[in-house]
């Protein structure tokens, strides 16, 4: 259960990130500032917590099934 919990947790701070890569890119287009090196790592950051997530769910999963 405790790896489920943290791949929940992983996905929030996913989430976060992508709608923060989002609002900057929204800023960037409105005031026509130079932000690539701000989205890159926030999106870099956002795609590894999701791959994070997805092997904790994997082994969770995998846990699961062994026990039965």
């Amino acid at each position: 259960m405790a790896l489920v919990m943290k791949a929940i947790e992983l996905l929030t701070v996913t989430i976060l990130l992508a709608a923060l890569v989002v609002a900057v890119v929204f800023f960037r287009l409105v005031t026509q500032l130079d932000l690539a090196l701000f989205v890159v790592p926030l999106f870099v950051m956002a795609m590894v917590c999701l791959m994070a997530a997805a092997l904790l769910f994997h082994r969770e999963l995998q846990l699961a099934t062994a026990q039965c």
